[in-house]
């Protein structure tokens, strides 16, 4: 494994925190971004008028009928 860049080879330590920094504020801000919506699908679904179920349908595993058969 090579060692730490010297002499100009590779990135400095203050380039690598700054993209350090702005991966972190990207991930933030996508997380952000998807616990708004979460947050505010309710009054979106009310807003367009949409309907569904009043609980989410649990997932069923790979292979299992969505009706069971009468064996």
């Amino acid at each position: 494994m090579p060692g730490p860049a010297r002499g100009g080879d590779g990135p400095d330590a203050r380039r690598l925190r700054t993209i350090l920094i702005s991966v972190c504020i990207a991930l933030m801000a996508g997380t952000a971004s998807v616990s708004g919506l979460n947050v505010a699908q309710p009054d979106l679904a009310v807003g367009f008028g949409a309907r569904g179920a009043a609980s989410p349908t649990p997932a069923r595993p790979r292979g299992t009928p969505s009706t069971p058969s009468a064996h």
